[in-house]
C-alpha cells in the first residue's frame, strides 16, 4: 500500500509542477490504469523523466534558435561553402 500511495504523490507532483501537460498526463495516467496497471510504474518514471527534460528543452531549443539567428547575421566565409558541399573521399 505504500509504494501505490508513493506513486500517487509522484503523479500528483507532476501535475502540480507542469500544468501545460496536467490534463493528457491525467488522461494517459486513468487509461493505463484501467487497461495495463503493471505499466503504471513506467507511466509516473516516464512523466517524471519528463518532468525533469521538459524545462531543459525548452533552454535547448532557445539556445539553437539564438545560435541560428546569430548565423543568420553573420556574412558567408569566401571559401567556406565550398569546404561544406565538397565530399569526402
Amino acid at each position: 500500500m505504500r509504494k501505490r500511495i508513493g506513486g500517487i504523490d509522484s503523479v500528483h507532483k507532476i501535475m502540480r509542477s507542469l500544468p501545460e501537460v496536467r490534463e493528457p498526463f491525467w488522461k494517459t495516467f486513468v487509461e493505463v490504469a484501467k487497461t495495463n496497471p503493471g505499466a503504471l510504474r513506467y507511466i509516473v518514471m516516464l512523466m517524471a523523466l519528463y518532468m525533469h527534460l521538459g524545462p531543459f528543452s525548452k533552454h535547448v531549443i532557445s539556445e539553437i534558435d539564438r545560435r541560428i539567428a546569430e548565423l543568420d547575421g553573420m556574412s558567408p566565409v569566401a571559401g567556406m561553402a565550398r569546404e561544406l558541399v565538397t565530399p569526402v573521399r
